[in-house]
């Protein structure tokens, strides 16, 4: 008749309801997350606490200290973009319509204590341990050095962390524009020693938040689903949002692509600069060059016209003075015979 009956004395916070590989919705139902203030507590600038419902990670990030307010706020505008109907705020807490049978949980990033990089000769090598990830989890690198930012990874279904790792080398390659390679369970950078200036960042549940996550109601030990409204919630959810998360991820990768060709075109512009500079160097001392060969052609002519001159003013005074001296024994013998 369209029901589920489950005689047995059931604990009804393990009831949930599972159809590939999402929940079920229910979109009579509200959520919420409360006690936030005692949560979302001593907020500093890079601080960041994400919600997770059914493998869709919403993340906000504070931009300065004491910003839990705003990080609420970032939270409820994301999981409205996302086709869930939020609202709320710190004190009250969040409220979210249309949502989900499945569990949502909420996280802060906090710093990996056990995160030992190391320098290795002229490379810089980078392990990240532990269990395997549950879909969801966040893993963060912040970078403080030349080249300073984050680099996250979020946790899919079936993720290990070699698979973390791996993803975590393809960014870095593109965020360091360096060789990043992956290999053997490490993630090795070439040609930079940054181990001091690295830092991870994993997802902790913040267990303290007061979320109504649902349970079954039991009633004389017995629970009782109307399956056929389940699966008519359940195909309305999977039409409304996996659109949504495919665009999420469509959106994800062209802003990686996006800030990849703007490192590349701030590279090429550098570059470019720098050939113009040598160019017009070039320019200047090949003006300076033609230059001084005038001035050293000009002052050889100079130099040569007057030799010129003073050799044929020699000349032409010895020419006179032989001239003179062939006359005289003719004067002489003019006056002998006079």
């Amino acid at each position: 008749n369209g029901t589920i009956n489950v005689d047995s004395d059931i604990d009804a916070d393990n009831v949930n309801f599972y159809r590939s590989d999402t929940h079920i919705t229910d979109p009579d139902r509200e959520r919420t997350i409360s006690n936030l203030e005692d949560v979302i507590t001593g907020v500093e600038s890079g601080d960041a606490y994400h919600i997770n419902i059914n493998g869709q990670v919403f993340y906000a990030e504070a931009e300065s200290d004491g910003a839990s307010g705003d990080i609420v706020e970032e939270l409820i505008t994301k999981l409205d973009d996302a086709g869930f109907e939020a609202s709320g705020n710190l004190s009250d807490g969040i409220t979210i319509a249309n949502a989900p049978y499945n569990e949502i949980n909420l996280y802060k990033l906090e710093e990996d204590n056990d995160f030992d990089p190391s320098d290795d000769g002229d490379d810089t090598t980078l392990e990240i341990t532990g269990p395997d990830p549950e879909p969801g989890l966040v893993y963060r690198l912040d970078i403080d050095d030349d080249v300073s930012g984050q680099v996250k990874v979020e946790a899919e279904e079936g993720d290990t962390l070699d698979d973390i790792m791996d993803r975590f080398a393809g960014k870095l390659e593109s965020f360091l524009q360096d060789d990043v390679e992956f290999t053997n369970g490490e993630i090795i950078i070439k040609n930079q020693n940054i181990a001091g200036s690295i830092s991870l960042f994993t997802s902790t549940k913040l267990d303290d938040a007061e979320i109504n996550n649902p349970s079954a109601s039991l009633g004389d030990s017995e629970a009782v689903f109307d399956t056929k409204e389940l699966a008519s919630n359940f195909d309305q959810h999977v039409n409304e949002t996996r659109p949504t998360i495919f665009a999420q991820h469509a959106l994800e990768e062209i802003d990686a692509a996006i800030e990849k060709k703007d490192r590349i075109r701030a590279d090429l512009g550098a570059f470019q600069n720098r050939l113009e500079s040598t160019i017009s160097n070039l320019q200047i001392q090949a003006e300076n060059l033609q230059a001084a060969e005038s001035r050293i052609s000009d002052a050889d002519v100079a130099q040569e016209m007057t030799e010129f001159t003073r050799n044929q003013v020699l000349s032409q005074g010895a020419t006179a003075m032989l001239a003179q001296a062939n006359t005289l024994p003719q004067m002489a013998m003019q006056l002998i015979g006079g």
